[in-house]
């Protein structure tokens, strides 16, 4: 079956699990063009879908930054999601961090004395900036975390912690070697802390409402305050204002994404016309500026419909956010599609006739119907062997010839050139 393969060629599983989202998303969807982002509490994940198939990165898949030679969806994978950490920089501008964090209406949900400690700081208006900041414990990890490969320094810090509760993060962080030790543990995921999110912003806007939206509200006050982004006494207005300029930022750079995964190409941070498109600004001086996608733009994953709408918006198309989109991933999961393609390759010898180049040596044809009938012969055979291997059943196949021909002579005599494919798409033996 399925299994089976997996563990013959373990290495084809690279990007699995994003491709499922994609899948899921076709099933959601009946699209057979579109271009998908999947956002989730960590990443987006963003790729291409025409004819009803993933494109394949040319180059092999990009794993952790290193280019493999193994054939896989490409997928353009970036750290930005619900859970990205919000940083201010020195001029008061919002950035997201490629860290994640754990929301902080998320952790005061669970410990409510979370919103009484942030209101008491916002009250005594010290120590704002890191607020938010709680180390954690992650569930299930309190215990059975190895402390053989700690320092006895980091195994130190780890004693500081409480597995029942968060601490806040000056009550374990005391100077260089803490913030050291905390940024060792947090790496590896021993440890977690939390922080002001997109998530938390779309929760003072009454977006998402899941977890605490008063400690979510409190905490951006803290961080806008601490950040000279929120002064005055109309707080209330002023957080909203802060809130969106959050989720603006998240809009904003997943536009940019959804640009480039279009047009098939990065583009420079400060590229003013694409900032004009993402930033929903549109006009620079007396000029408009717009973009219009050709195919369709689908959205999946759980924040998908807090900041996807907004998306469209920018790129002037609505962004499809089928029912049931933030379990894309496991639909995509339990449908199992499998999908063959076997390519054959014709093309014209040297002294006459045709040469056929396949998985074994080539061919030599002189006639190109018959060179035509045998490639496309070749290219079924081999797609439904890969396919059986795979576990398929039911297979359908679908054959599609891509021509070059002269101009002017017969149909049997014009073939210069021609790519033969077999497309199967079938389901797995269970």
């Amino acid at each position: 079956g399925s299994a089976d393969a997996a563990v013959l060629k373990p290495i084809e599983t690279i990007l699995s699990g994003p491709a499922a989202s994609v899948i899921g998303a076709q099933f959601l969807t009946g699209l057979s063009d579109f271009a998908i982002a999947d956002i989730g509490g960590t990443t987006s994940d963003i790729a291409t879908i025409k004819n009803g198939w993933p494109t394949l990165a040319d180059k092999g898949a990009n794993v952790g930054g290193f280019h493999t030679l193994v054939r896989a969806v490409d997928i353009h994978t970036v750290g930005l999601g619900g859970d990205s950490e919000v940083l201010i920089d020195k001029s008061g501008r919002i950035n997201l961090g490629k860290n994640r964090v754990v929301p902080i209406s998320l952790l005061a949900s669970k410990w409510p004395w979370i919103e009484q400690r942030l209101e008491t700081t916002l009250s005594n208006k010290r120590a704002m900036h890191q607020a938010s900041q709680y180390i954690i414990l992650p569930e299930g990890k309190a215990f059975s975390v190895s402390l053989k490969n700690l320092s006895d320094k980091d195994q130190q810090f780890l004693a500081l912690l409480d597995s029942q509760k968060p601490r806040h993060y000056y009550e374990v962080v005391g100077g260089a070697t803490d913030r050291a030790c905390l940024s060792r543990l947090l790496k590896q995921g021993i440890v977690q802390i939390s922080g002001v999110t997109p998530s938390d912003a779309a929760h003072v806007l009454d977006l998402q409402s899941q977890w605490s939206a008063k400690a979510a509200a409190l905490a951006c006050e803290l961080l806008g305050r601490s950040s000279g982004n929120i002064e005055g006494s109309k707080s209330h207005q002023q957080c909203r204002q802060f809130a969106q300029e959050i989720v603006d930022t998240v809009i904003a750079k997943s536009s940019k994404l959804m640009l480039e995964c279009l047009a098939g190409r990065s583009f420079r941070e400060d590229d003013e016309l694409i900032n004009s498109v993402t930033q929903g600004v549109g006009r620079i001086n007396d000029l408009k500026i717009a973009f219009t996608p050709s195919i369709d733009l689908v959205a999946v994953g759980g924040p998908a419909p807090v900041f996807y709408p907004g998306v469209g918006k920018r790129l002037g198309a609505e962004v499809i956010i089928p029912k049931g989109s933030e379990v894309a991933n496991a639909i995509g999961a339990a449908i199992s599609m499998i999908k063959v393609r076997a390519v054959v390759e014709i093309t014209y010898a040297e002294h006459g006739g045709y040469l056929i180049h396949h998985h074994g040596p080539p061919e030599a044809i002189e006639d190109s119907v018959e060179a035509i009938e045998h490639a496309s012969a070749l290219a079924r055979d081999q797609a439904k062997r890969e396919a059986y291997r795979m576990g398929g059943e039911d297979l359908a196949i679908e054959i599609t010839v891509k021509r070059i021909d002269l101009p002017g002579l017969g149909a049997d005599k014009s073939l210069m050139a021609a790519t033969i494919t077999a497309d199967i798409v079938g389901q797995p033996t269970v």
